[in-house]
């Protein structure tokens, strides 16, 4: 008898909400009612006061001769740790747009790695360590140390000379800053170090792309400038001994204003360059870089020309030149690595994207917010986003929407989803 006077008071308290919500205008369907009960019975409560302590891990194998990276040296940012710096809020907002007051503990957590598989990466550009450079290296060199030995003990200047190693390509990372691309600064970093450790590259340096003047792009060394902009068009390599790979979602005003697909235009005559693109591959026509499917092959002669076999609609390949366009996935890198690095005429199934030595500013519309309801922008998401991005959004509908909380969540829950499904989310 208790137990039926339970789920009966159970069964009006749930009719007596449902019709609470009726009449404020929320009319909910079972799985949002299933939902905002899972919410409600889990929210609330107080924190754990009892400490959490970090797991000591142990160390993963590094290169024993990891290439340099060569990036800005910028004082350290104020974290909770620094003396006298107040610690970030990573709470919910209240509707004023404060973060609500609420009784917290501080606790240790593992940062969220952006890369869902580094080792993966690394493994994927090992075929460039058979990279040839279309300059022929100069067969011997002088060896200052010994041509100085041998004057002071026979008091003859004579030349000693070295024969010349063939020496290993340079990478040169670079990403264009925008608001957009402040969500891949993570995955910039640890690329970067994925790159230094892989033993394939004798050098690797790190470079931010800027406006400069009303047509041009200018770099540095960070995010933001320390000093005078230095003008892109200069990062070329006539020696063909660097390699580019630019990380960006395509979608910022260098992008628009065609600046950077020039660049890539001049730079692609005498260096392998490549694009990265972390947003989906469901959204690269989006951008103001369009890539498409197609078969990419290198031809004979200086550098291997490429030749791309799908062209967006109304074009003339005949004027531009294709660029290789690679996810953040093994099998995107390998490709292009195996590619750039292996004997002419080899071909491999790739996305690439045309550009132009005139390339005109980009015709795509900047997106603008579309006036639709909560429910509305729900369906639509579940009609386009992947099984992986739609199980993120339910996880993250817990937590405060703060990026590393929602990296944290991704990497526990959705382990080995790459940074895709995040930009899913926070593109819809």
């Amino acid at each position: 008898m208790e137990a039926g006077r339970d789920e009966s008071g159970r069964a009006v308290a749930l009719t007596t909400l449902v019709a609470r919500l009726r009449e404020s205008g929320r009319d909910l369907d079972a799985r949002e009612l299933a939902d905002a009960l899972w919410l409600a019975a889990r929210t609330g409560a107080p924190a754990s006061t009892a400490p959490v302590h970090a797991q000591s891990l142990p160390p993963e194998p590094q290169d024993p001769a990891p290439a340099p990276v060569t990036r800005a040296v910028e004082p350290p940012a104020a974290t909770a740790s620094t003396p006298g710096a107040p610690a970030a809020l990573l709470t919910a907002p209240d509707p004023d747009g404060v973060p609500a007051a609420m009784e917290t503990s501080p606790v240790l957590v593992p940062a969220a790695p952006a890369l869902a598989d580094p080792h993966a990466l690394q493994r994927a550009l090992r075929p460039l360590r058979g990279y040839r450079s279309p300059a022929l290296p100069p067969g011997r060199s002088l060896d200052e140390e010994a041509t100085a030995g041998r004057a002071a003990d026979t008091g003859l200047v004579v030349p000693v000379l070295r024969a010349v190693r063939r020496q290993k390509p340079r990478l040169l990372l670079l990403m264009d800053v925008s608001t957009s691309t402040v969500a891949w600064e993570s995955a910039l970093e640890e690329l970067a170090g994925v790159c230094a450790s892989a033993g394939v590259f004798q050098d690797v340096q790190l470079r931010y792309l800027h406006p400069y003047g009303d047509d041009a792009a200018g770099y540095a060394a960070g995010r933001v400038p320390a000093g005078p902009l230095r003008e892109a068009a200069g990062l070329g390599d006539p020696t063909g001994r660097r390699i580019v790979l630019l990380l960006s979602d395509c979608s910022g005003p260098l992008w628009r204003s065609g600046v950077l697909q020039r660049l890539l235009y001049k730079w692609s005559a005498t260096t392998p360059v490549a694009v990265v693109q972390p947003l989906p591959q469901r959204l690269w026509r989006r951008t103001h870089l369009p890539a498409y499917g197609g078969v990419l092959r290198r031809h004979e002669g200086p550098l291997g020309r490429l030749e791309f076999g799908a062209a967006p609609p109304g074009s003339d390949p005949r004027n531009g030149r294709p660029v290789p366009v690679l996810a953040l996935r093994r099998t995107a890198v390998e490709g292009w690595s195996r590619l750039v690095s292996g004997a002419t005429g080899r071909s491999v199934p790739t996305a690439a994207a045309w550009v132009r030595r005139d390339q005109p500013p980009s015709g795509a519309p900047v997106r603008a917010a579309a006036a639709l309801t909560g429910r509305e922008r729900v369906g639509a998401f579940r009609r386009t986003a992947s099984p992986a991005a739609q199980r993120l959004a339910e996880y993250l509908t817990a937590v405060p929407l703060v990026l590393p909380v929602m990296r944290l969540v991704q990497h526990t829950m959705l382990a080995g989803t790459g940074p895709e499904a995040l930009a899913e989310v926070r593109e819809d």
